[in-house]
Parts: C-alpha cells; sequence; structure tokens
C-alpha cells in the first residue's frame, strides 16, 4: 500500500501551530513608542511594562510611569518613578516627570525637592525653573522664587515670572523695572500688563517715562480685552495726569458704561465731568453714585460737587489701588 506524501502547505500549517512569533525589544519598543503617540495609554502601558520587565533603562520606567499616570493610576505611577529615580539618579527627565505626577497627586512639597534636584543636573531647564518657582509662590516662598528665577538666562520666558515673584516678595520697584524690560519681548496677559501699569502709575510721577509705558499696556490690555473695566479706569487717570482730559473723560464713560453700579468709578466719573465743565451732568452722576454707596464712603468726597458742581478738585481723588 502506498502512502501518499503530504503536501508542503500541510507542513507548514503543521508547522505554524507550534511556533510562537517572537518580538524583538527594538521592535517591541516602536510599538510602545507609536501606542504612545497615539495616545493608547492602556495598550502603551502593557508594551512599556513587558519592557520595563526586561531592562532597567531609564527610558523604560519613564514611559511606563507616563503611561500609568494617563491611565490615571497615579500611585502606580509614582512607584515606578521612585524605583528608576533610585537607579537613575542622573536622569533628569525622570526627575521632571516625578514632580509633574507629585503635583497631580496634591504633593507640592514632595514635588519642589523633585524640580530643585531636576535643577541641579540641568540649570538650564527652563520648564523645570518656572514650575519650581510657582510651587514656591503658592507655598508664600516668594523670596525663594525670585533665587529661583535669577537662575534663568537673561530675556527668557522666565522674565515675567521673575516680575510678578519681585511684586509679591514686596521688590516693587525692582518688579516695575523686570517688567519694562519683559513686556516689549514677551507680550504678557491682561494682568500682567494692568499690574506693571499699577506700579508704573504708583511708583512714578505723573506724566513721567513711566505714565506713558503705562498708557502703552493699558492700550494693549483694552484692545485685547475691551471688557476689562479696571484697565479703562486707569486709563482713564494716566490720560488726566499725561494732560489728555477729553481721552480721560472716553475712558472713565467706557467704565461706567461696563459696569453702572460701580459707585466709585462713578465718582471718579462725576468729577472729570465737573473739571471739564459739565456740571450739571456731573451732579446727575454724582447723585447716583451716593445711591449706590451703601457704607458712605463717597458722602464728603461729592458733597461739594452735589451742592455745587463747580466746587471740584483740581485733580479727580486718586483711585484706590
Amino acid at each position: 500500500m502506498t502512502r501518499s506524501r503530504p503536501c508542503a502547505a500541510a507542513v507548514l500549517l503543521a508547522l505554524g501551530a507550534c511556533v510562537t512569533v517572537s518580538v524583538t525589544p527594538p521592535e517591541l519598543e516602536a510599538q510602545a513608542r507609536a501606542a504612545t503617540e497615539r495616545e493608547e495609554w492602556v495598550a502603551a502601558g502593557d508594551l512599556w511594562h513587558r519592557l520595563y520587565r526586561g531592562s532597567s533603562e531609564a527610558a523604560y520606567a519613564r514611559e511606563l510611569a507616563r503611561a500609568l499616570f494617563h491611565q490615571g493610576d497615579v500611585a502606580g505611577a509614582l512607584r515606578v518613578l521612585a524605583s528608576g529615580v533610585a537607579a537613575h539618579p542622573e536622569d533628569p527627565t525622570l526627575l521632571a516627570l516625578q514632580g509633574e505626577v507629585l503635583v497631580a497627586a496634591g504633593q507640592p512639597v514632595l514635588a519642589v525637592h523633585s524640580y530643585e534636584e531636576l535643577l541641579a543636573l540641568a540649570p538650564e531647564d527652563l520648564a523645570a525653573r518656572r514650575e519650581l518657582a510657582r510651587l514656591q509662590l503658592e507655598a508664600g516662598r516668594a523670596q525663594d522664587a525670585v533665587a529661583t528665577l535669577r537662575g534663568a538666562a537673561p530675556g527668557s520666558d522666565a522674565a515675567l515670572d521673575l516680575a510678578r515673584a519681585l511684586d509679591l516678595a514686596g521688590e516693587q520697584h525692582e518688579s516695575l523695572e523686570e517688567y519694562s524690560r519683559a513686556l516689549p519681548g514677551h507680550g504678557g496677559d491682561p494682568e500682567q500688563l494692568l499690574r506693571a501699569a499699577e506700579l508704573a502709575v504708583a511708583l512714578s510721577e505723573p506724566g513721567s517715562p513711566r505714565w506713558l509705558d503705562a498708557r502703552g499696556w493699558l492700550q494693549r490690555v483694552c484692545a485685547e480685552d475691551p471688557q476689562h473695566l479696571e484697565a479703562h479706569r486707569l486709563l482713564a487717570r494716566v490720560h488726566q495726569g499725561l494732560g489728555d482730559p477729553d481721552a480721560a473723560l472716553r475712558e472713565l464713560t467706557r467704565a461706567a458704561e461696563l459696569d453702572p453700579t460701580r459707585a466709585d468709578v462713578l465718582a471718579d466719573l462725576a468729577e472729570l465731568l465737573a473739571a471739564a465743565g459739565a456740571g450739571e451732568r456731573a451732579r446727575e452722576v454724582a447723585l447716583r453714585a451716593l445711591e449706590l454707596d451703601r457704607d458712605g464712603e463717597l458722602a464728603q468726597r461729592l458733597g461739594a460737587l452735589v451742592e455745587d458742581p463747580a466746587q471740584v478738585p483740581e485733580e479727580p481723588a486718586p483711585q484706590d489701588g
């Protein structure tokens, strides 16, 4: 009896059932990086964990911790990072991620320690320096934040952070100088521009170059956020100090339109109107301000103006702040 020879395909199929296809570490790492880029954190975590079990490389620990963090396993991420930092104390990327995760875990004191260690290894890391300073400010350590930010390269994006830290540390004159250097090159958001203008007005004489700076900063705020009442109000004061009462009146009218219930703004407007010779209108606005002034703080200031609109101070009373 003759036996038939099995065909090649059948042999290969039988062999294939017993063979496990192995994936090399470079192929596994490529798959892990692809999953991370796609933010497929469960798949990425599994792949990085397989690599992490077979190697002590810092990158594997970092990326596994990142995947766990994004899966919501903060405790697991911190365990992996603690082991990674212990094995690779010279790796700043592990310390950076450890700081980020510790902040998310509500442990800012430990995060500060991570960022301090990171900057000892990589003093040029601007993002870490700014984050450390932010945490120091939140902890009420303004002087430490100033010292941290002074370590940044001059003209860097940390300049506005330094201006704020100096302000909070009670160094207002130096803060204003830092704002003056930083704002032309780094833009600044509306609140930074407003604070710089407030310092310029508070620390220098009306009509000085600093008031010209303040005018420019406030105009930028109003252009970016036309609803910013305090910017319009302070800009009115700056225009008045620079000898432009018409512009001051326009800005203060705008501020009053934005919130007709602000008694302090209406009081400013009444005084400007009286100074401009619009006595009856000034009296109407002053009466409205007094109606809204529930604490009676404006009675003495506006009393004479209500009785006789011609009796107005040569310059409107300075605004608070």
